[in-house]
């Protein structure tokens, strides 16, 4: 499972005020390495497929089935297995969703229950075996969804953009990012409103946003 990472002061939230110019330098060259070190373990984690059994809503008629989940890093998909043996046997997938712009979020109705709402509008809603394992995925999830979703390029043209239209929208400076769909432009192109794939009819205004890439509709099952 994934493993919590503790952030290392940046040296401008550092104080270095009484030290001398040797004592400055010394510090200084300490924390580089040490970020150095910080940013080769967070990509080593980045890159590690996780993977176990984790329980997926299909439908009423079928309720909760046990499936075989993997998060592949390099790809940004999380993908699933009918079962273990199938993943060993190097067969394809059942389902995946890609995780680019997708919201992941624990359930309130107990402490095992979590969603990944991709931003195609595609839902996993999943269950660990407790607590702990829970929190584990949905943070490991988040990293994978905020590492590809950091790299984003495509910016749309104006005339690219049509109101209904499934996109990603989020704020510069801000980590998050939101799927929903093209609701109506400002009158002086300045931002968006999108409606967001919650079910409910709020809109909300955004100054940039992405197109959401054509992907392989998921299984249900």
């Amino acid at each position: 499972m994934a493993k919590d990472l503790t952030r290392m002061p940046s040296l401008s939230e550092v104080d270095l005020s009484g030290l001398n110019d040797w004592e400055k330098s010394s510090i200084t060259s300490v924390m580089e390495k040490a970020q150095e070190i910080q940013k080769k373990d967070e990509d080593n984690i980045l890159r590690q497929k996780m993977e176990g059994q984790l329980s997926k809503w299909t439908n009423l008629m079928k309720g909760w089935q046990y499936r075989w989940f993997v998060l592949n890093s390099d790809t940004g998909h999380l993908e699933y297995y009918v079962d273990k043996s199938k993943r060993t046997q190097g067969s394809e997938p059942r389902g995946s969703v890609y995780l680019m712009g997708a919201v992941i979020a624990p359930s309130d109705e107990d402490s095992v229950t979590f969603s990944v709402n991709a931003a195609n509008g595609d839902l996993f809603k999943l269950r660990a075996c407790d607590a702990r394992e829970r929190q584990q995925w949905i943070n490991k999830i988040r990293m994978i969804s905020e590492m590809h979703s950091t790299q984003l390029v495509n910016i749309p043209q104006d005339n690219e953009v049509k109101i209904g239209q499934k996109v990603i929208g989020y704020w510069p400076g801000r980590v998050r990012y939101y799927p929903g769909q093209i609701s109506k432009f400002c009158d002086d192109g300045s931002k968006y409103f999108l409606k967001f794939n919650d079910g409910d009819e709020r809109c909300e205004a955004v100054y940039e946003i992405r197109i959401v890439p054509e992907v392989s509709p998921c299984d249900s099952v």
